[in-house]
């Protein structure tokens, strides 16, 4: 459950078949938040309103811009 004012950090990858590569990230980013006591959600889709609004997205895209860690 969220604390209160609390909000989930959003980890954005493509939806439908999984691959390795997303696999790898997902876990190494869990386990980052998870130690940092962060509560994040996974969204997989292919939504490019939602993929602009992930604070973590990975394997989507084909843009890298480390201010936006995507």
């Amino acid at each position: 459950m969220l604390g209160f004012g609390k909000k989930l950090i959003k980890l954005v990858t493509h939806d439908g078949s999984f691959h390795t590569d997303d696999v790898f990230a997902c876990a190494v980013l869990t386990m980052m938040l998870g130690k940092e006591g962060k509560e994040y959600e996974i969204i997989r889709t292919r939504d490019e309103k939602i993929i602009q609004n992930g604070e973590y997205v990975f394997d989507v895209g084909g843009v890298y811009d480390k201010n936006k860690q995507i």
